[in-house]
């Protein structure tokens, strides 16, 4: 994993669901190490609820910040602004220098992954550097 200044730059990718949660304390509990810079990546995507250049539909950044404090790591969150998410977490890695990419896994079945897309699985088919997926059964995230 590239370094900087001694530390790993890693990228978590998150958003609203559950399973941002799940994901970035399963990354605290078992691969962050002390010194990883973690990058909370948050693609806020347009939606019709959206006002010019003001989306209304944006995570709040304290609530997303609180995130790293309450699994006492550093880092910080970085906000992208791509049509889709897979594309805009894999630029952000890239500018950052980031080592590892880190994201959950909504579980969804081979058709609509077909018709849909998914975020983690073009994140592991274009990222350059480390993917780690976490992928957790949707009847436990309740």
């Amino acid at each position: 994993m590239e370094k900087t200044g001694g530390t790993r730059r890693v990228v978590v990718a998150i958003d609203d669901s559950v399973y941002s949660n799940l994901t970035m304390n399963w990354y605290a509990k078992n691969v962050w190490r002390p010194g990883d810079e973690v990058l909370l990546a948050w693609n806020v995507e347009p939606h019709p609820a959206t006002f010019g250049t003001v989306n209304l539909m944006t995570g709040d950044p304290d609530v997303i910040s609180k995130i790293l404090s309450e699994q006492s790591v550093e880092g910080r969150v970085i906000q992208l602004h791509e049509a889709k998410a897979g594309p805009a977490i894999v630029h952000a890695a890239e500018s950052e220098n980031a080592g590892m990419i880190v994201c959950g896994s909504r579980g969804l079945s081979t058709l609509r992954r077909t018709f849909m897309g998914s975020v983690s699985d073009y994140i592991l088919h274009h990222a350059h550097v480390p993917v780690l997926v976490c992928k957790f059964d949707p009847l436990q995230t309740h």
